[in-house]
């Protein structure tokens, strides 16, 4: 939509009979979309529309709700408006990969959910039990939590509990498990809960419930 805006802005103030390319590249951290013009051939490269002072930015309709939506995002737009080399930068903050924390006393388990994750943008990190979790996660804010309820040598409902309470009050917690407690772990806090086996099409839908879309990687 911003581009959009930014496209009617330059019809307006760009001379008739100019072309305009659009580029994208990322950098660092970012993507960055570039709005150039280009005269086409046999048209003169003029000045900026009448409408427009070469040396000014016309703070029009279009211009100021691209500016607005872009600043929405943490963006920045760059204008520079020579006559005959026009010329508008976006640059927009590429989304960080959400953080999933695996809590299970199984490494098997934890490294087969890794490998279903493996081909999108998301770190995983893994805990074998509730204090290393609860230490993982004072360092580390995750996005979201799975955890198993049925280790050998912690309770894995007081673990939910003491998360709760202690370190991720309001992080997705969803609890994995053979035992079919659904309303239980609703009521002890969790968010979701899915019964092992847990295959990968169910680890990514469920995770989309609670993440929103989880980008491939390139």
């Amino acid at each position: 939509q911003a581009l959009l805006n930014l496209l009617s802005y330059a019809i307006d103030v760009l001379p008739p009979h100019t072309a305009l390319r659009l580029s994208t590249r990322e950098i660092e951290g970012a993507v960055q979309l570039r709005l150039r013009q280009q005269t086409l051939p046999g048209a003169s490269e003029g000045r900026l529309s009448a409408h427009a002072p070469s040396t000014h930015r016309r703070e029009g309709v279009a211009l100021t709700v691209a500016e607005s939506l872009i600043a929405a995002q943490n963006g920045r737009l760059t204008l520079q408006e020579t006559p005959g080399a026009w010329l508008a930068e976006i640059t927009l903050p590429t989304a960080q990969a959400p953080t999933v924390l695996i809590i299970d006393d199984n490494q098997g388990l934890i490294e087969l959910f890794q490998r279903y994750l493996a081909g999108h943008r998301v770190v995983v990190i893994g805990a074998t039990g509730g204090d290393e979790a609860l230490r993982i996660v004072q360092q580390v804010t995750p996005q979201a939590i799975l955890l198993d309820v049925m280790m050998p040598h912690q309770d894995g409902w007081e673990v939910l509990q003491r998360l709760r309470k202690e370190a991720a009050p309001t992080t997705p917690i969803l609890v994995c498990s053979v035992l079919r407690e659904h309303e239980l772990a609703l009521s002890l806090g969790a968010n979701d809960a899915l019964v092992k086996p847990v295959s990968q099409p169910a680890l990514l839908d469920a995770l989309r419930r609670w993440l929103g879309t989880l980008h491939p990687l390139a």
